[in-house]
């Protein structure tokens, strides 16, 4: 039986980030790590008020605001 990937599948487009509101794992996916690491990436490079947060606003996306922070630090 053929079953379908469940694989997320992420259009980044041009490469960007921040050109809209992303999860945890969509973050994960972009830098081709699991959640775990990116969230140690960011609480060692100064951005651990963003690691302890499961994003914010609607649901649990990061704001492009953050995204655009989180791009300068650990680069896109």
């Amino acid at each position: 039986m053929n079953v379908p990937d469940k694989q997320l599948s992420l259009d980044f487009g041009e490469g960007m980030l921040s050109d809209h509101p992303r999860t945890m794992k969509e973050l994960a996916a972009y830098y081709g790590v699991g959640h775990r690491v990116v969230r140690r990436w960011m609480r060692n490079n100064g951005l651990a008020d963003l690691a302890r947060r499961r994003g914010t606003g609607q649901g649990y996306y990061y704001t492009i605001a953050e995204l655009r922070r989180i791009a300068q630090v650990l680069g896109e």
